[in-house]
């Protein structure tokens, strides 16, 4: 049995983390809370700012100190999809004062060119490598060893999405624990496997500060699951509670829990699940998905996730292949299906396809056409 850490994120209370603290003791697996992150909305942290309002560098500043006094580590987000025409005279003066106000213990960062700026600024800093990078090679991981070859603390980093569902991940592991870099990976993402608009769409996030205006990559993304239903059991940054151990086999020792704009229910509801490694509901109730107005994921798709074959039973054929045989026995007893009213559904050629579009795919669809 392997000691699980914990990436969750900033619930900015005292009680609110004593609780999650009491999950993971209460837990009959080796399981701890290792770091908590967040970030206010001063400067984009990855999220649209609208996404974190409320939140104030007060608020960050005695949060994290509790934290630090319980030796928990905190980390803050710089970790948009940053243009080098954003690292303006005012933008370094918010992250100055961000930086002294709240007194992080390690910084997340997805631009190369900002950790430059922070090391110039900070060079005692350490740095995490966002998941907002890409990192999912050996050929990306030497540029960053380059960059720690020349002083920079690099520290740890969190890998791509796609390395939940890339079958060499533990050839990346060993290259990756040959460099004496920490590292974690998303456990409760949407992505879709190799999804082309990924970069694209980070940058968008980067130039909103609200999350409920049109999103043309979300709409393509939800209207492409709706459609093909069996990819809901193999997203990309996702990792089934059920599934740590297998992960921890293969040499993860850390989890990222994502969540930072969900309420505190949720997310106790999450580090539980993860906490004790079993869930007997619907997989999307643990997702960050998102989609647009109007539905939520979780009664919009249905997977019933104790269901659904352990990833070890899976992971010798390929992810489309391994989706499409999963999804299609789960549908076909019924622990899978989208509830999308008027819509029919039916297993052509070995996969579950829509037959008849429902009303909310049909409303996506005039939406596209009409933005």
């Amino acid at each position: 049995m392997y000691l699980v850490k914990l990436k969750t994120p900033a619930i900015w209370t005292k009680p609110g983390l004593n609780t999650l603290l009491d999950i993971c003791g209460c837990s009959e697996h080796d399981v701890t809370i290792d770091e908590v992150y967040g970030a206010v909305p001063i400067l984009r942290s990855g999220r649209p700012r609208n996404d974190l309002k409320g939140l104030t560098l007060v608020m960050a500043k005695k949060f994290f100190a509790y934290c630090k006094s319980i030796k928990i580590k905190t980390n803050y987000l710089f970790n948009s999809k940053y243009a080098d025409e954003d690292f303006s005279k005012e933008f370094i003066n918010n992250l100055q004062k961000i930086i002294e106000t709240v007194e992080p213990d390690i910084l997340t960062i997805s631009s190369i060119k900002l950790i430059r700026i922070i090391h110039g600024l900070y060079p005692h800093m350490p740095i995490n490598i966002s998941t907002v990078y890409g990192l999912k090679s050996a050929a990306q991981l030497k540029k960053i060893l380059d960059l720690k070859e020349k002083g920079i603390k690099i520290e740890s980093l969190c890998l791509h999405h796609d390395c939940t569902v890339d079958r060499d991940l533990k050839n990346l592991i060993e290259y990756i624990n040959q460099t004496g870099l920490k590292f974690s990976i998303l456990v409760n993402e949407n992505c879709e496997y190799q999804c082309p608009y990924r970069s694209a769409h980070y940058k968008l996030w980067n130039n909103r500060d609200r999350s409920d205006l049109f999103d043309a990559y979300l709409w393509s993304c939800v209207t492409n699951i709706i459609k093909s239903p069996e990819k809901l059991v193999g997203l990309a940054g996702m990792i089934r509670p059920e599934d740590i151990a297998f992960y921890s086999e293969l040499g993860i020792r850390e989890f990222k829990i994502a969540g930072r704009n969900k309420p505190v229910d949720w997310l106790i509801k999450v580090v539980s699940a993860y906490a004790n490694q079993r869930y007997t509901g619907n997989l999307l109730d643990l997702l960050v998905f998102t989609i647009p107005p109007g539905i939520s994921a979780p009664d919009l798709f249905f997977v019933q996730n104790d269901k659904v074959r352990p990833i070890r039973e899976r992971w010798k054929y390929s992810p489309t292949e391994s989706d499409r045989l999963e999804g299609t026995r789960l549908f076909q007893k019924g622990y899978l299906n989208v509830r999308d009213k008027q819509s029919r559904y039916t297993i052509t050629e070995g996969k579950v396809t829509v037959k008849q579009p429902g009303q909310y795919l049909n409303s996506l669809m005039v939406a596209a056409q009409e933005s």
